[in-house]
């Protein structure tokens, strides 16, 4: 199912897949139960603190 969300401090709104979530684990050892990388290839993940969508990396690639 494809979800478009709003990023939190962005205001950029990017699309993904929730099918493809997973589990990722920050350099600094933060751990995000739910990320996703977007249709236009960004790195994302529901920081629950804030309840909401933040971007960790513009590129995906670059910390995948």
């Amino acid at each position: 199912m494809k979800t478009t969300v709003t990023l939190f401090r962005l205001d950029l709104d990017v699309t993904f897949d929730e099918s493809k979530t997973f589990e990722f684990t920050t350099s600094s050892g933060d751990i995000y139960g739910e990320a996703i990388v977007t249709e236009d290839g960004r790195l994302i993940a529901w920081e629950d603190a804030i309840s909401a969508w933040v971007q960790l990396a513009p590129v995906a690639s670059d910390v995948l």
